[in-house]
C-alpha cells in the first residue's frame, strides 16, 4: 500500500507539470480529434499550436484520469483503465500529422512518456514487488521527460 500511495503522489505531480505549462485559450474548448486530417502545408506556428493544444487537452485528460484513480480504491481495475486512458491519450498525440521534424520528434517522444506511464499504471498493482518498484522509479524519468519535452516545444515555438 506505501508503494501505491507513492505512485499515486509521482502520478498526481505529473498531471500537474503537464497541464499547466503553455496554456493557450482554445485548448479547453476544443479537444483534440485524431480523425481530422491535417495539412501538410501547415505553417509552423499552426503545427505549434496543435503540438500545444495537444499537449494541454492531453494534459487534462490525464490529470482527470488521475484524480479519478486518486479518489478510487487503486485496484487493479482502476489501475487498468487509468492505463487505457494514457494509451488512448498517447495514440491521440502520436496520430498529429507534424512535417516540422522539431515537432514530430516531441509528439512522438510524448506519446513514448505517456506509453511508459501506462505501462507504470499497470504494473503498479503487481503482486511481483520488483514490477512495482520498477514502476515507482521509471515514474521519476516520465516526469522528467515530460517537463524537457513541454520545454522543448515552448523554445521552438517562441512560447519562451
Amino acid at each position: 500500500m506505501r508503494n501505491l500511495t507513492a505512485f499515486v503522489l509521482v502520478l498526481a505531480a505529473l498531471g500537474v507539470v503537464g497541464c499547466c505549462k503553455g496554456k493557450s485559450s482554445s485548448s479547453e474548448s476544443s479537444p483534440l480529434s485524431t480523425t481530422t486530417p491535417i495539412s501538410s502545408t501547415k505553417s509552423k506556428t499552426a503545427q505549434c499550436k496543435e503540438m500545444i493544444d495537444a499537449i494541454n487537452t492531453k494534459g487534462k485528460t490525464v490529470s482527470n484520469a488521475l484524480d479519478k484513480f486518486g479518489n478510487s480504491k487503486k485496484t487493479k481495475a482502476d489501475s487498468d483503465a487509468l492505463a487505457a486512458t494514457l494509451d488512448t491519450a498517447a495514440d491521440q498525440v502520436k496520430a498529429l500529422d507534424l512535417p516540422d521534424p522539431t515537432l514530430k520528434s516531441a509528439a512522438i517522444e510524448y506519446h513514448n512518456m505517456l506509453d511508459k506511464l501506462a505501462t507504470a499504471a499497470k504494473d503498479a498493482n503487481s503482486p511481483v514487488t520488483s514490477k512495482r518498484t520498477k514502476a515507482l522509479n521509471d515514474l521519476d524519468t516520465v516526469i522528467k521527460t515530460e517537463s524537457t519535452i513541454v520545454d522543448k516545444v515552448n523554445i521552438h515555438c517562441g512560447a519562451i
